[in-house]
């Protein structure tokens, strides 16, 4: 059995490092840190919400208009 952890082991750092090498060398995953999202995909996901068809959808909107998503709810705040 412990044996057989040992190689599963080894073939999972054998394909993390095959995952790894499909990234850029110098950034690597943007969006990821390990199984979390990073700073940056964090920030992605909370801020880049806003979709439209057309940007010309915008178009009644002043520049500085601040959009905003909807708050997600916790699990025991959710009503269903």
């Amino acid at each position: 059995m412990r044996a057989h952890i040992r190689q599963t082991d080894d073939e999972m750092d054998r394909l993390e490092h095959q995952i790894e090498q499909a990234f850029n060398p110098f950034w690597g995953p943007l969006l990821k840190a390990a199984a979390e999202n990073s700073r940056f995909g964090q920030q992605v996901e909370d801020f880049a919400c806003v979709y439209t068809s057309r940007v010309s959808n915008f178009l009644q909107y002043a520049p500085f208009q601040h959009f905003r998503s909807p708050r997600d709810h916790l699990p025991h705040e959710r009503v269903y």
